[in-house]
């Protein structure tokens, strides 16, 4: 077989192939109504949810001692800057960053003892390569940890 051929074979199977990993991962995230009534079914309650923003581009769930964090990349970002407050309208204070591009991770740990006892929210910035804020991701709010 020509080499350009399968060359373009390759591209075109690892293309799909990322294709079908990225739309697994979006599918196995479900968005959660904060505002839905509580129940009193413990079998049914689910006590620390992965939360979503409206665009469902920014998730958080609580893991007892630190909250994971995951959100859609943009393409135009050389990095993602990290922000952290008590009340979804701020004050957010910078708490990391995190370097973007086709072989970076889009997630992070936030690793707080304040994850069991009190609400966090979170929101993120897109950074291109000369430090500008290109894109803000809408903030979300992980309750806290729920025994």
């Amino acid at each position: 077989m020509n080499k350009k051929i399968l060359f373009l074979v390759i591209i075109i199977v690892a293309v799909i192939l990322t294709g079908i990993y990225f739309w697994l991962q979006r599918a196995s995230t479900h968005p959660v109504d904060t505002q839905a009534t509580p129940t009193t079914d413990s079998a049914t309650k689910i006590k620390n949810p992965t939360i979503s923003n409206s665009a469902n581009d920014l998730r958080g769930n609580n893991n007892l001692e630190a909250i994971g964090l995951t959100w859609t990349p943009d393409e135009q970002a050389a990095e993602y800057a990290l922000f952290r407050s008590d009340s979804i309208n701020g004050p957010f204070v910078e708490i990391g960053r995190v370097p973007a591009g086709p072989d970076r991770r889009t997630n992070a740990e936030d690793i707080t003892a304040d994850a069991l006892t009190k609400t966090l929210c979170y929101k993120i910035e897109a950074r291109d390569a000369s430090g500008e804020t290109i894109r803000i991701y809408e903030p979300i709010c992980v309750p806290k940890w729920q025994e």
